[in-house]
């Protein structure tokens, strides 16, 4: 690959994946994963973190086509992980009924601890290492040293997720240390992925891409991004949303401008909202979801709130207050011994009263199917509603858009829409000139606390003044214009 061009001759860039499940993260990155198998020709490849291996079977695929001689190996203990969504032996049965009629000849599935197979590899054994396990940044680097001496001197390492920047998702700031180490290059696109060159006699080809000038870096970055949008929307594995109905949800979301002044609860970055100057009356704050910080719920307890809070995945909140009361339990579609409903969580908690609360959400996704269980007497009280919503890039699946849309939908029938803040933590995705972040936080005010709603104008100035990255280190991403009335 000695100059960009060089790049049209890698045509294996255009086979069409096999395997594209509903896990979509790494999909993007199958056109570069064929042509990076191509130029540097591994004779062994190990992945770790499989999930329902997507991604491992690009590059099996992509040794089948080549004829290569690669030994390949997946290793995952295949076992409940908060960060990939609580997977368990299921995935891995369906999983192995797929690979091994396709690829068992060379390819060797390990469902283990990553530690525990080390012992398999001899030092610098391994040509091509992928990491894509747990996203901590003190369990990515361990994964990467514990890893280095089985690499080769021809080895080449993968870091997905180096652009995905929220919650507990660190592997950028690792990379950021490793890329000043080795020889590197990234993508940026569905959510980052990082190729460092550890070895000391790197075919020419991979050499050259780890070293290009950075104009000829973004030529590529483009390139390989044009081709994931291409066949992905091609042979979509649902249906496509119409760009129609994406423009009309967004128009309907766009903020209103109302009489009453926005302001801040919680801290300056993660884990604070801006919310209406609406405040009294309100007897408490419904928060499902823990982070690793209170600091919205602490400053709704110092305003004399009750709070409430709940989670299964922690044992408790990281900060405590006198009014703070926890329930270890997810909030969504059902109440069992591990999830509830809103209804029956506010029943069992405030069974007696009637007045106004205010719900702060934030559960990694599920915050759709809680707010479709939600009745319409609880909508009710809820006068203020601060919610953060993930995935937003997969509106252009038709069932997701659905799902989303009648979320939505049902939230506007008794609120408006006041402010939205990107979640710089995520990056966005552009398809059809239509910018969407995929993590945005809404406030809605219930539509009564609105004197002339039906009169007023739509906010045309963002960010607000108190707004805040959520991240620091990251850059800074601004609300797109279409999702609000911007001046001209």
């Amino acid at each position: 690959m000695k100059t960009f061009p060089d790049l049209l001759e890698n045509a294996i860039c255009f086979e069409k994946p096999r395997r594209l499940t509903d896990v979509s993260s790494w999909h993007g990155h199958i056109p570069f994963a064929f042509s990076l198998v191509r130029m540097l020709r591994p004779t062994v490849f190990v992945e770790l973190g499989i999930r329902k291996g997507d991604a491992y079977c690009a590059f099996c695929q992509a040794v089948e086509m080549l004829g290569l001689n690669c030994a390949c190996h997946a290793i995952d203990p295949w076992e409940e992980d908060v960060q990939a969504g609580f997977y368990g032996k299921e995935v891995f049965e369906e999983f192995r009924a797929y690979h091994d009629p396709l690829y068992g000849d060379f390819s060797t599935l390990l469902p283990m601890r990553f530690d525990e197979a080390l012992e398999r590899f001899p030092e610098g054994s391994i040509d091509l290492l992928h990491i894509d396990g747990f996203h901590t940044y003190d369990a990515a680097k361990h994964d990467f040293l514990s890893w280095l001496p089985k690499m080769s001197h021809r080895g080449v390492v993968l870091l997905h997720d180096t652009h995905a920047y929220y919650h507990e998702f660190e592997v950028w700031k690792l990379w950021k240390e490793l890329r000043e180490i080795y020889p590197s290059f990234e993508f940026t696109h569905s959510q980052g992925l990082g190729i460092l060159g550890v070895g000391k006699d790197l075919p020419d080809d991979v050499g050259t891409l780890l070293n290009l000038e950075e104009e000829r870096a973004n030529h590529v970055r483009r390139f390989f991004s044009a081709i994931s949008e291409d066949w992905s929307h091609r042979n979509f594995s649902t249906p496509l949303t119409d760009r129609s109905r994406i423009l009309d949800l967004i128009q309907k979301l766009h903020p209103i401008a109302m009489d009453m002044e926005l302001i801040r609860l919680g801290a300056k970055h993660d884990g604070g909202y801006l919310v209406p100057n609406d405040l009294e009356g309100i007897e408490a704050c419904f928060s499902p979801g823990v982070g690793e910080a209170s600091t919205f719920e602490k400053d709704c307890a110092n305003l004399g709130m009750q709070v409430f809070l709940a989670d299964r995945s922690v044992e408790h909140p990281a900060e405590s207050h006198d009014r703070f009361n926890f329930t270890q339990k997810y909030v969504g579609a059902l109440t069992s011994d591990e999830y509830m409903t809103m209804d029956d969580w506010v029943a069992s908690t405030l069974p007696e009263s009637q007045s106004d609360l205010l719900l702060q959400i934030d559960t990694e996704g599920y915050e759709y199917e809680t707010f479709l269980n939600i009745s319409e007497k609880l909508m009710q009280r809820l006068r203020i509603i601060v919610a953060e919503f993930h995935g937003l890039d997969r509106l252009w699946s038709l069932p997701f858009f659905t799902l989303a849309s009648r979320a939505f939908e049902k939230i506007l029938r008794t609120h408006a829409c006041v402010h939205i803040h990107p979640n710089n933590h995520a990056g966005f995705s552009r398809e059809s000139d239509i910018d969407i972040p995929q993590v945005m936080e809404f406030t809605f005010l219930r539509r009564d606390r609105i004197r002339n709603i039906e009169k007023l104008s739509f906010v045309d100035v963002f960010p607000h003044p108190l707004d805040s990255d959520n991240a620091p280190d990251p850059t800074s991403l601004h609300l797109p214009d279409c999702w609000y009335r911007r001046k001209d």
